[in-house]
């Protein structure tokens, strides 16, 4: 993974203050939800949460850590070398390490993982940049296509999930036309079939990790004293996870909160009738909590796991041996 210090030689100048300025603003909102939370929210229900609820809502959230990890080795497998396999424990440790350092200024976990594949398995740059276009793409056209389904149908029912299933069907056959070229000039040598496969199996987990985020805001709100339905918890998930996508915000802190609050204090999301605005920002807070303890618990032993890897070294993408992937 990167080092600070190299980080400076990653992102442009400009680039670098635009980034440390929405680092600031990030917690200023941040700052301004927790201090509008804990003095306009009710707590006395979440301080009488089971231990299983506990449970359950950090188990949501590392389960969602590993469906990405798995849907990142899923897409970036036709640029693989063959004598350069990454590994699903490599994998699991990049999404972790990654995950919670994005939480810092100039995002050193994305380019910090970008930067270890170069170096630990010869994916290029721009192989590097096709897979989180694709990431970004077919994420955002899947939480479309399931906000959309779930606002007009307003109930996860067996036609929600045929719905979905043929979500899921036009999706990957609109995304391998697009994404074949890519794999032909920068990739190994995938078939059709096995690239449609793999594509398919990508929307698929999208799915489980979208219901991941749906259990884990339906078990907050009803443990604060304020449940939501299935198909409002799912909304809910989706607008929260586009805002951490779509804004340069590291990570969305702190407008998360707010807009997700947003959204429920105006009903704007069914069935959220008489919910407050700190009320929404405590959901949405309470959530952040259990996200930021896994990813610290399992982001610090991924980090030294990834640094024993890589010798204590830092990654230098002009290594020795390791040339960009070129048409």
């Amino acid at each position: 993974m990167l080092h600070p210090e190299q980080v400076e030689g990653v992102v442009p100048p400009g680039r670098r203050w635009f980034r440390l300025l929405m680092y600031v603003l990030a917690m200023g909102l941040l700052v301004g939800a927790v201090y509008m939370a804990i003095t306009g929210t009710d707590w006395s229900k979440a301080a009488e949460a089971r231990p299983a609820d506990a449970a359950a809502v950090l188990g949501l959230v590392a389960a969602s850590l590993a469906l990405n990890a798995v849907m990142f080795c899923l897409i970036t497998r036709p640029f693989e070398h063959a004598q350069k396999p990454i590994g699903l424990v490599s994998w699991l440790a990049l999404i972790a390490g990654s995950s919670l350092l994005n939480y810092l200024p100039l995002r050193p976990g994305l380019f910090g993982r970008v930067a270890y594949l170069k170096q630990q398995h010869a994916i290029g740059y721009r192989a590097s940049v096709v897979t989180l276009v694709a990431t970004a793409v077919g994420t955002t056209g899947a939480y479309a296509v399931l906000a959309g389904i779930t606002v007009w149908w307003q109930r996860m029912d067996a036609t929600w999930w045929a719905l979905c299933a043929g979500g899921i069907v036009a999706g990957t056959l609109i995304s391998v036309p697009l994404l074949s070229p890519a794999v032909r000039r920068l990739g190994r040598a995938w078939g059709r079939a096995r690239l449609r496969a793999a594509v398919l199996a990508w929307y698929v987990l999208r799915l489980a990790d979208t219901l991941c985020f749906t259990g884990r805001f339906y078990i907050v709100a009803r443990v604060m004293g304020h449940p939501l339905p299935l198909e409002t918890a799912l909304v809910l998930g989706v607008v929260s996870n586009f805002v951490v996508l779509a804004t340069p915000l590291p990570a969305g802190l702190g407008l998360r909160a707010w807009v997700g609050g947003w959204l429920l204090s105006l009903g704007v999301i069914q069935s959220a009738d008489g919910l407050s605005l700190t009320d929404g920002m405590g959901i949405l807070l309470a959530d952040r909590a259990a996200e930021v303890l896994v990813f610290v618990s399992a982001g610090l032993v991924a980090l030294v796991y990834l640094h024993r890897r890589t010798g204590g070294r830092g990654t230098n993408s002009n290594a020795p041996g390791h040339r960009e992937q070129t048409a």
